[in-house]
């Protein structure tokens, strides 16, 4: 999986929980699809991320995706994945489709819905957390 720390910049950065079992298996596919390295991935439930260091608000960041572009733009929710998706040659037609008028509204609340119940789904286990039951501090 592409991190920050290599040397050429991504189009777009992810910045997900990779606690959560479903977010971090959708990271996992995007990873092996994209074969153009248009994306690099940031796990925020790692104890050392530091969401002002990306410029992204520390609180925000945990309740929902936050993608951010090469030139800086951050894109959060439904118009984030929209992005990513039209970075990933397989994907465009999803893109497309997500943002027309009607599907977009549709998509966007079932997404903060989803986000809303997130924390609470049980947590992958991580060297940090050998329980699985495992919660982060809020800022």
């Amino acid at each position: 999986m592409k991190t920050t720390e290599q040397s050429s910049t991504p189009e777009l950065t992810l910045f997900y929980d990779g606690a959560c079992h479903l977010c971090s298996r959708e990271i996992a596919h995007y990873a092996q699809i994209d074969r153009d390295h248009k994306l690099a991935f940031v796990d925020i439930s790692n104890p050392h991320f530091k969401a002002e260091a990306f410029g992204l608000d520390p609180v925000r960041v945990q309740q929902e995706i936050h993608i951010k572009t090469k030139d800086g733009r951050v894109l959060t929710a439904v118009r984030g994945f929209a992005e990513v998706w039209r970075n990933i040659p397989q994907y465009r037609w999803v893109a497309k489709v997500v943002m027309t008028p009607g599907i977009h509204a549709l998509a966007t609340v079932g997404y903060h819905i989803f986000a809303r119940v997130r924390p609470y789904l049980p947590k992958r286990k991580t060297d940090d957390c050998e329980s699985g039951t495992c919660y982060r501090k809020r800022s």
